[in-house]
């Protein structure tokens, strides 16, 4: 499967081992610079286009990123890549770390980490609670659409994406 840098997520990571995250985190600060941040990719892209939250530019999600840290938030920036085509960009980064593959319905929307709180079918997943390919994402969503179909009522609103997620060195 390809996969197309799509652009970035700044994040704040909650739990690297299980690989748990809150995107886009200033959303609910009242600094006057995280509001403009706000509005800013809402008015570029996240209102406008029908990609996953994911900001295509980098210049952007580093701004963002500084602003989380000079308001206490740690957070990190994140290349986001999937086999959707909305966003593709052609940056030169430097990947730090690459985490592995989520299976997200949309950007914090993880259907790994949502859907089966305490049930889960086997998985085998990497250290930081995420696939090692796009192949076992395709495996999970086949065997999550196999349970919705046996009548286990899971969100079934967006379809099941693979998302490679990779510490962008800033």
């Amino acid at each position: 499967m390809e996969l197309f840098k799509n652009g970035y997520i700044v994040v704040s990571v909650r739990d690297y081992n299980c690989f748990s995250y809150d995107a886009w985190p200033l959303v609910r600060s009242e600094d006057e610079t995280a509001m403009q941040l706000t509005e800013e990719a809402d008015e570029r892209w996240f209102t406008v286009y029908e990609m996953q939250e994911i900001a295509p530019d980098l210049d952007y999600a580093v701004r963002y990123a500084e602003c989380c840290r000079r308001n206490g938030i740690e957070a990190v920036v994140l290349l986001a890549e999937t086999p959707e085509q909305g966003f593709v960009v052609d940056d030169e980064v430097e990947i730090e770390e690459v985490y592995g593959f989520d299976c997200i319905g949309t950007v914090g929307y993880s259907y790994l980490r949502t859907d089966f709180v305490g049930d889960a079918p086997e998985l085998r997943l990497n250290q930081y609670g995420l696939f090692d390919s796009t192949e076992a994402v395709e495996d999970f969503a086949k065997k999550r659409r196999e349970v919705i179909a046996s009548g286990v009522n899971l969100e079934d609103f967006w379809k099941e994406i693979p998302m490679r997620l990779s510490k962008v060195k800033v």
